[in-house]
């Protein structure tokens, strides 16, 4: 079904006389397609089946809501001391900077690392928390000249973290080491699939079960896929 899988003949996977192993296959394809190509279900409404589209809109649904909460928890683990109220101002706010559509589609291909870096990161412009660039600094002789002190020896320059270490502070890198594991990609998606509804139990018990962002990548993605399929059931 992969082969010849294009917008303009998914009708021609007649979704309608598959069985349900199929159709879920069809719908999978689609989906993906869907990731690739930037495409939201109502771009393929007049290119797929009546019954195929409603799939997809729940899928579709379900993903944006996945990358709303990667939104918010991000938020929330920078700027702890916002309460909940003042979250969910900051979330409408900035609702246009999110590009929902576009991470949407980066969720259906499961690039979740994706959507949680591009959050983190937006919020940190917005709320001012990147670190200052580590600009050069120039270090001379009380005696220099423009370009070399009396004696000749030319005038040394470096950088902010070098100078630290200089001082006999070097605490940077441990600094650094504590804001890579605050903003660590992978807690912020296990806590986001925790929060989740329709997630299952297992999914977060413990981080030896999730070792790995593939391997929350496809439980977001099973989990998502899980819900969907219950409700078409219904």
């Amino acid at each position: 079904m992969e082969e010849g899988a294009g917008i303009t003949n998914f009708k021609a996977l007649k979704f309608e006389t598959r069985t349900d192993a199929e159709k879920m296959q069809i719908e999978e394809l689609v989906l993906s397609k869907m990731g690739k190509w930037k495409y939201s279900p109502d771009q393929l409404a007049s290119q797929v089946s009546k019954e195929l589209l409603e799939r997809l809109q729940l899928r579709w649904e379900s993903a944006t809501q996945m990358v709303k909460d990667i939104y918010e928890k991000s938020l929330k683990n920078l700027q702890p001391s916002l309460t909940g109220a003042e979250v969910k101002t900051a979330m409408k706010n900035h609702e246009g900077k999110m590009m929902i559509r576009f991470h949407t589609c980066l969720i259906l291909i499961k690039d979740i690392e994706h959507v949680v870096n591009d959050a983190t990161n937006m919020w940190k412009n917005i709320y001012h928390l990147h670190k200052p660039s580590e600009d050069l600094v120039e270090i001379k002789d009380d005696y220099s000249s423009d370009s070399e002190d009396i004696d000749g020896t030319p005038s040394i320059t470096v950088s902010p973290g070098e100078l630290h270490a200089l001082m006999g502070e070097g605490k940077e890198e441990e600094a650094e080491e504590e804001d890579k594991e605050e903003y660590d990609p992978i807690k912020i998606a296990k806590a986001v699939i925790a929060s989740l509804p329709h997630s299952p139990q297992k999914t977060v018990s413990s981080t030896k079960e999730i070792a790995s962002t593939s391997e929350i990548v496809s439980t977001i993605t099973t989990s998502i896929a899980q819900h969907s399929l219950t409700s078409s059931q219904l």
